[in-house]
């Protein structure tokens, strides 16, 4: 196999001022301080004994957990929050030596250790806070033992003992009451936007509410945001929950609404049974937060308007209480932290509601554990809504919204009969964890567009029908899209009709009435019609003309289906290759992540690498013009003796790497302790490409110790490359 070689004879070198890593921090802690940089943190219980840091790309992702414990340390990833079925990795330190083991749950005991250990161990110690151990894997493992990572939310399970495991045996202590999970979006990193000087912030809180003693409360409260005195942006937003009531309160919508009488302001109703013509939630949302989000910041070239010219809307506060206790004796005074500007971003933001109207024509019959109901947006309300706006819209998030019963939400597109990729998906939708979602990459609605709301529900645990409704214990199937520039669309939804069944145009109740939901035969035939069956679809929106418009339509069904993906992972058969061999040109090498830095180790520019660097480890990725095998490394004088090296190639798919070391100038022996893990490669018409990761210290006589320290990017470097 004929290869590329080359060896990195000098490392950093700089020309300006270096700045060396610090060392940890000898003060007592209660705050842990991870050891570099992670955009993303959460504490995982309610004590703060046990933080999670985290740090995603196109391949892997890097944990570092930090522990309040001397014993060992478990977390994992569950689809539903319990220990079974989960991918579990634990670790532990002693006598100053890191352990790790990838495990995974075959019941409510301790889990099994993996035949293949896909985490790699990439740091470990104890601190004055507990225990730190970071971790690092790819994103698909291909291990049918392990959770493939992906944008769904995943419950993230943790555990930990006082104990350390018992060595020879290898078995764990059980942790005991040390244990819980929390929902995460582990792929959706969250914007945060730099505030201008000069932003205001008006807190609306629903002052001191007394909430009924029934399951589910929906109140509003006008307000008025005139005051402002000219057009400002709304830049950010965030929840303001009464601590007490975090598990009361379960959302808020924000609602801007024409024709309340200014005398109203203040005023508190019930949403969606209130007498007052007057007094209403409107169609149009603007702000949406459900239990589990957080702050949201909108992008730095959009804010959405308010306080506009001429504009005399007043604002409606949703707020939606879950008391499923029927207590008396809670008094809320949560609401929503509005942060806006009088300096105007470059365009004016919107809010577009779609998906299944809230009716009781939604109906989900029981002991069914997959039942799909979906609603849809035509490309005639999107056209009206686009107007002149030849260019679309561009999505900034998008927030699912069920009940209890969903298991699974997509968003889906549909552009000139042909699906595309969703612009949103959960297969592991929590009630309980709703999060705005940013797309990965940059979407858009254009004009001609279609857009279809899909809902998978587990009724299994009923035995009588759900309706679409207001209640906790109802159900809903809508998604909320925030984008730019606005239009002039705000709500865009469709109901089943149910055509062929009798009194189906009263309501959900007839429909239901009609069938014996307890027969699985009733059952096929009511999930037949609901996908077969006409929708009641209509738009709403203050600037369209009329503002409301419907008509009868079939359910939305592109004419050609979106196709998932095939996997990346290897197959046991080769892949099929062109009797016709490719002749484009290579291109510059796209790495599959941002690098702080980039190296042409090669004169004629065939051998380019990549690499990141912490306190901990470094990364390294390259990319060379070759179908052979690449060999790297590191030596103090630039020769192939001595030197630490590495060997990859891809064959039939199939990746392949060994750390080995020289013992002279003759083919390097594999190390005895294989310390340079693979975390990614590929092969292509035009190259072969390895990422890889290792310790800065592996401890291993036949690795070399890598001395980093962190340079500014202005700084010079200097490198002799052989």
């Amino acid at each position: 196999m004929v290869g590329k070689w080359s060896l990195l004879a000098v490392y950093l070198l700089a020309a300006g001022t270096i700045n060396c890593l610090p060392s940890h921090s000898t003060g007592a802690r209660n705050v842990p301080t991870p050891s570099e940089a992670f955009p993303q943190h959460a504490q995982l219980d309610v004590n703060g004994s046990f933080h999670l840091y985290w740090k995603t790309n196109a391949t892997h992702i890097t944990f570092e957990a930090h522990v309040r414990t001397r014993g060992y340390v478990g977390f994992g990833l569950s689809p539903n929050g319990d220990m079974y079925p989960a991918d579990i990795v634990t670790g532990w330190v002693k006598h100053g030596h890191a352990y790790l083991q990838d495990r995974h749950s075959t019941g409510h005991f301790e889990p099994t250790v993996d035949s293949s250990q896909d985490w790699i161990l990439l740091h470990g110690e104890e601190n004055e806070f507990g225990t730190v151990i970071k971790t690092i894997r790819k994103l698909d493992t291909c291990d049918d033992d392990d959770v493939k990572i992906t944008n769904d939310t995943v419950r993230v399970i943790f555990s930990y003992s006082e104990n350390e495991p018992h060595h020879r045996r290898g078995s764990l202590v059980y942790h005991g009451t040390h244990r819980g999970a929390k929902s995460l979006m582990l792929l959706s990193e969250p914007r945060k936007v730099p505030l201008p000087s000069d932003v205001i912030t008006r807190d609306l809180l629903n002052g001191r509410f007394l909430v009924p003693d029934k399951d589910t409360t929906y109140n509003c409260k006008v307000f008025d945001l005139l005051n402002l005195g000219k057009k400002h942006h709304l830049i950010k937003f965030e929840p303001v929950i009464q601590k007490e009531n975090v598990g009361i309160v379960h959302h808020i919508l924000l609602h801007k609404c024409s024709g309340i009488d200014r005398k109203y302001i203040g005023v508190e109703f019930d949403c969606y049974n209130s007498h007052n013509h007057q007094l209403k939630a409107c169609s149009n949302v603007i702000v949406s937060w459900a239990v589990g989000g957080g702050e949201f910041y909108y992008p730095p070239e959009a804010g959405l308007p308010l306080g506009e010219s001429g504009d005399s809307d007043l604002l409606v506060m949703e707020t939606h209480y879950n008391n499923p206790n029927r207590r008396n004796d809670i008094v809320d005074d949560s609401g929503l932290r509005l942060t806006l500007t009088p300096t105007l971003r470059q365009h004016d933001a919107g809010v577009l509601t779609t998906g299944v109207g809230v009716n009781d024509l939604q109906i989900v019959p029981p002991f069914e554990k997959e039942f799909l109901s979906s609603g849809f947006c035509t490309s005639e309300c999107l056209n009206k809504g686009l107007g002149n706006n030849t260019g679309g819209v561009n999505i900034i998030a998008i927030l699912e919204h069920g009940h209890l019963l969903a298991r699974k939400i997509r968003t889906r597109i549909i552009r000139n009969g042909t699906e595309l990729d969703p612009l949103a998906v959960d297969n592991n939708y929590d009630f309980n964890f709703q999060e705005f979602r940013n797309p990965p990459n940059a979407r858009k609605i254009m004009s001609g567009d279609a857009l279809v709301v899909e809902c998978t529900y587990d009724s299994t645990q009923r035995s009588t029908v759900t309706y679409g409704g207001f209640a906790t214990s109802d159900e809903m199937c809508l998604s909320f899209i925030i984008y730019y520039p606005k239009m002039g669309l705000d709500l865009c939804e469709s109901v089943p009709m149910y055509n062929k069944v009798p009194r189906a145009q009263s309501n959900g109740h007839a429909v239901a009435s009609q069938f014996n939901f307890t027969l699985e035969s009733d059952r096929n035939k009511f999930k037949m019609l609901t996908s077969t069956t006409k929708h009641w679809a209509g738009c709403n929106g203050a600037s369209l003309t009329p503002q409301y418009t419907h008509q009868e339509l079939p359910m939305l069904i592109p004419q050609t289906p979106y196709v998932e993906p095939p996997s990346m992972c290897p197959s046991v058969t080769p892949p099929m290759t062109s009797s016709h061999p490719k002749t484009a040109v290579c291109g510059a090498p796209l790495p599959t992540e941002q690098f702080d830095f980039q190296e042409s180790l090669a004169a004629d520019g065939k051998y380019v690498l990549f690499w990141n660097v912490n306190k901990t480890h470094i990364i390294f990725e390259v990319h060379v013009e070759t179908k052979g095998y690449i060999g790297f490394g590191m030596s103090p004088n630039g020769k192939m003796y001595p030197a630490d090296v590495v060997v990859g190639w891809v064959k039939d798919g199939v990746p392949h790497f060994q750390d080995r070391h020289t013992v002279g100038h003759s083919q390097p022996i594999v190390d005895a302790s294989q310390d340079w893990h693979l975390l990614y490669a590929r092969e292509d018409h035009c190259r072969t490409v390895l990422k890889m990761v290792r310790k800065l210290d592996t401890c291993d006589d036949e690795d070399f110790k890598i001395t980093v320290c962190i340079l500014n990017k202005e700084d010079g470097w200097v490198r002799r490359v052989k």
